[in-house]
């Protein structure tokens, strides 16, 4: 019985696909809004383990989120400056329904997470 329940536990916390970019760049972005809420969606040239929600290939994030502004310079500098990138993901798509919600980005040759 304490086996089974070990299982169980386990089998319960594993997380849901988050998808990473890593080495790559971003192919576009496009704004929008919603209301009052400011939506920015990316598209980068790398992602991998995206969850099925993902159906763009594309990742999202909105002025809802604290990082929004400086995520959005990040993707505008990165794409203007042809730049190497990294972007994880959350493993939802809440903001935009296809597109993967962002968790950070970092921009150049440096660690992210």
């Amino acid at each position: 019985m304490k086996k089974l329940l070990f299982i169980l536990a386990a089998l319960s916390s594993v997380s849901a696909y988050a998808g990473t970019s890593t080495g790559g760049t971003i192919t576009g972005f496009s704004p929008y809004s919603s209301g009052t809420v400011e939506i920015l969606i990316f598209k980068t040239s790398t992602l991998t383990g995206t969850p099925a929600c993902n159906t763009t290939q594309r990742f999202a994030i909105n002025s809802n989120n604290i990082r929004y502004s400086n995520t959005t310079a990040a993707v505008m500098t990165a794409y203007s400056a042809n730049k190497i990138v990294q972007v994880k993901g959350l493993g939802t798509c809440n903001v935009w329904g296809n597109a993967e919600d962002v968790d950070v980005i970092c921009v150049g040759d440096m660690p992210c997470w």
